[in-house]
């Protein structure tokens, strides 16, 4: 249970509570290099040497050590540029530990990779919580405090990492918003269903669900826009750094800026006409809206993570030699996950030393030969190891000057260093290239003064602030507008522009690259995917067929607009950006689609299995214990077996008989879908007709649902066969790809 300010009071002076349930459907992150292990036990040395497809490779050595009872210093572990990570590589596997076991008895290599089917149905899951929210507010649109319970499907084993989803998700939920009082409660349950821990963006991609899609219904009560309800709420350029009743500490930022670039690029008043002439048309158009601040390094992650998350403190080593040549060599502890560090560090190291950028090669995920670290993981690429690789740059650059320096004839800070070559100060004629200074502190040492000693290497360490969970605070702005088909649920998504500010930037190509990444993966998890298991816990979504990646088709160019305020805590002023899109899409998306189609009456804020109820329900249905509620909606049974035969929810993607009718099915009831307003427990069949459920394109299971009034039931009708034809016809397509 978290707790801030005083939220009993800010209760007591709301005008209004909005109270709602939301819910993320499960999925994950689905990386181009599935799981993979080489394990070759030395017996005549007694070394153990791994190559693996791991995020963290010096914690993966750890581990090993303590599992295995073997010296660590004995363990080499090698993670060479892996097929992308999102959080899912930051696990020491049980098959990784099995290979090491198999080699160390063999004596010989063992290897084991993993498949798609085994990575989607037997490794990490995401997402999936039900978050019980209320949110007090005044009726000029003053947000004042918001309380939430949180339930987290666990999966059948309790992974370490559980508690960052879970802790991120609570304390993420304040948003950019000043609010006088917060609560929020965290429960975990176990269910038979695969472990569940880390996938960009870690808990606060549900947090930031929870207060911006609140923000978008609080507005629709009051009949205010919603830009200007965050606008009068949000934290302002003068109050920061600030800290959040929910304990975080936003270092920098212009957020209301940030707003109205947004909503100037998607024309947002314009839009809106536009969207009024089409409606009378029949075309659904809606403009989504998410704004939230990331947080980017989390101080909860180092060698301690042999362990529960403990408070304490990231940091980095860099080190950095100069060989013969004049060459020089960085040396890293993290990996490459296709987040571009070799490049980034690179224009950094070459800044700070004056060297040529092709004259300098970075080496990460070897523990043999790279300083120790906690891994690439919270985009702390850039807010905690740059800052280690600018100050051992910094280090070197000083050796450099004072051999120069010697072999010039001239004093340390009259030497300049650039292009791999150090000239004296005012007299660019005297000069000396880097490799012949290389030459001197290598193999000319007789002919040094005894101060300077041989070699040219140095090695820096860079300590993360402590101030806050997280080491800085990038922040963005999403404006996606889409067009939804109310007769097949299709969602298409027409423009999507992304304002964001992560600091200074190193690469504005990489940046990009992340901010668009990460959206595309959550339009993706809003629309497309979705892990999907059956009444008698079977996964139904075990392959690309039926658990469905956006490709090209799926999502739009974007309309990236790059801001910059500098982080005052780290040296170079940058900010994480590797989390990106995936934190704010789920929310812009939904409120896109949400917007499309409550003109009709419907409800389109569920994520998945979204139930809007008011958390009171439970007790009033006669479920006193909420807890007891909440399993029996993650776990599909109330503890009695009670079944039921009714048919499936008609939707695109359900069984289907010979003569193409619903199949029925029998299974345990769903509280959420079985109960009637009155909460008697009635099968749907008895109660009036529940409203049509519409789910995305490309759908074998089907990730957002939207409701819509009894009236759209007779467009789902003739628009569902071809909705069908459409998700059969992807599947041909993708077995025709493979």
């Amino acid at each position: 249970m978290r707790e801030g300010g005083d939220v009993e009071a800010a209760f007591a002076e709301a005008d209004g509570v909005l109270r709602r349930r939301f819910r993320m459907h499960r999925h994950t992150g689905s990386p181009i290099e599935p799981r993979g292990i080489v394990a070759s036990y030395n017996p005549g040395q007694k070394t153990l040497t791994v190559h693996a497809s791991t995020q963290i490779p010096h914690i993966l050595k750890t581990h090993l050590s303590e599992i295995l009872n073997f010296p660590e210093f004995a363990i080499r572990v090698i993670a060479p540029d892996i097929g992308g990570g999102f959080g899912n590589k930051l696990q020491v596997a049980p098959e990784y530990v099995a290979v090491c076991l198999l080699s160390m008895k063999l004596g010989r290599p063992v290897k084991w990779i993993e498949t798609r089917r085994e990575s989607l149905s037997a490794f990490i899951h995401a997402r999936d919580q039900i978050l019980d929210a209320q949110i007090a507010y005044k009726k000029d649109g003053t947000l004042l405090g918001i309380k939430c319970n949180i339930i987290v499907d666990a999966g059948g084993y309790l992974d370490a990492r559980i508690s960052g989803p879970t802790l991120g998700a609570g304390l993420w939920i304040t948003g950019p918003y000043k609010l006088k009082g917060f609560h929020c409660d965290m429960k975990v349950v176990m269910t038979n269903k695969c472990s569940y821990a880390a996938y960009r963006g870690f808990g606060s991609t549900k947090g930031v669900f929870v207060i911006e899609r609140g923000v978008d219904l609080i507005a629709n009560a009051l009949g205010m826009d919603r830009a200007e309800v965050r606008r009068k709420n949000m934290i302002q350029p003068h109050e920061l750094p600030y800290k959040t009743v929910s304990g975080l500490v936003y270092d920098s930022g212009d957020y209301a800026e940030a707003l109205d670039r947004a909503l100037k690029a998607v024309d947002y008043e314009g839009m809106k006409a536009r969207q009024a002439e089409l409606r009378k048309q029949g075309r659904h158009l809606g403009i989504g809206l998410a704004i939230a601040v990331e947080g980017a390094g989390w101080n909860t992650y180092t060698a301690a993570m042999a362990r529960a998350y403990v408070p304490t403190q990231d940091y980095s080593t860099v080190t950095m030699r100069m060989d013969v040549s004049g060459r020089v060599t960085i040396y890293v502890g993290d990996t490459s996950v296709g987040t571009s560090h070799a490049i980034t560090a690179s224009q950094v190291a070459a800044d700070a030393l004056g060297v040529r950028i092709e004259d300098i090669e970075v080496i990460e995920g070897d523990t043999a030969v790279t300083p120790y670290d906690s891994g690439t993981r919270a985009a702390r690429f850039a807010g905690v190891v740059i800052p280690g690789v600018a100050k051992t740059g910094t280090a070197l650059r000083a050796k450099i000057a004072r051999v120069a320096a010697f072999v010039l004839e001239a004093a340390p800070e009259d030497i300049e260093v650039k292009a791999s070559a150090a000239f004296v100060r005012g007299m660019p004629g005297k000069s000396v290239t880097l490799q012949r200074i290389a030459q001197v502190a290598f193999a000319e040492v007789w002919s040094l003064p005894p101060d300077i000693p041989p070699g040219m290497e140095a090695t820096e360490s860079f300590r993360a602030p402590r101030d806050s969970i997280c080491v800085t605070w990038p922040y963005s702005v999403h404006m996606p507008v889409v067009e939804v088909d109310v007769e097949t649920g299709v969602t298409k998504v027409l423009k999507y522009v992304i304002v964001h500010d992560c600091g200074n930037e190193i690469n504005p190509m990489v940046v990009e690259g992340q901010a668009v990444g990460g959206t595309v993966q959550g339009i993706g998890g809003t629309l497309l995917e979705e892990l999907v298991y059956d009444e008698s816990g079977q996964l139904l979504t075990s392959t690309f067929a039926d658990y469905l990646l956006p490709t090209a088709r799926d999502v739009p160019n974007f309309d990236v607009i790059h801001m910059a305020t500098p982080a005052p805590q780290i040296p170079g002023g940058y900010k994480g950006m590797g989390e990106g899109g995936a934190v704010y899409s789920y929310a812009a998306v939904i409120s896109a689609v949400a917007d499309a189609i409550e003109h009709l009456g419907g409800r389109g804020d569920e994520h998945a299995a979204l139930a809007e109820a008011d958390p009171r329900d439970a007790a009033r249905e006669g479920d006193r214990d909420p807890m007891r509620a909440e399993i029996r909606r993650i776990g599909g049974d109330d503890g009695g077996g009670r079944l039921c035969d009714r048919p499936r929810d008609r939707h695109v993607g359900a069984p289907r008989d010979d003569a193409g009718k619903a199949a029925a099915h029998r299974g345990p009831c769903r509280g959420g879908q079985d109960r009637d307003s009155q909460g008697d427990g009635a099968h749907a069949r008895d109660r009036p007709r529940a409203p049509a459920v519409l789910r995305g394109p490309r759908r074998g299971a089907g990730a957002l649902r939207m409701e819509l009034p009894e009236a759209a039931a007779a467009h789902q009708a003739r628009g569902e066969h071809r909705a069908l034809a459409r998700r059969e016809g992807s599947r041909d397509l993708f077995r025709r790809r493979s």
